[in-house]
């Protein structure tokens, strides 16, 4: 993000009118606003480095012909998202990227401990 522009450009009153304009509409409403008024002006990125979705891993994996396997994830993708109502931090997790997130919460924590 261009965050100087975007403080310049980016008028709040603009953002509560539309807000108030589409409150029954706006489903994710941070999403919802940011595409509907400035999705002209977003470029496009690979979700698969930027924004990789947990539950598709075999997505991922079938798509990219067996390249984007958990070691490549681990390497290159730099947002790991996991979408959805299951939660690594949350009890119980059982998914694929459960084990990555403890492991860097707890490298995390060892830092901070500093």
């Amino acid at each position: 993000m261009n965050l100087n522009l975007g403080r310049q450009e980016i008028k709040p009153d603009e953002v509560f009118r539309f807000v108030i304009e589409h409150e029954n509409t706006l489903l994710l409403p941070d999403q919802d606003i940011l595409n509907a008024m400035y999705g002209r002006r977003i470029l496009p990125v690979e979700d698969v480095l930027w924004n990789y979705d947990a539950r598709n891993y075999a997505t991922y994996l079938l798509r990219s012909e067996g390249l984007c396997d958990i070691n490549w994830v681990i390497k290159h993708t730099a947002i790991l998202h996991f979408c959805g109502r299951a939660k690594p931090w949350k009890q119980h997790y059982i998914y694929r990227f459960g084990t990555l997130y403890k492991h860097y919460m707890q490298l995390t924590e060892r830092i901070l401990s500093y």
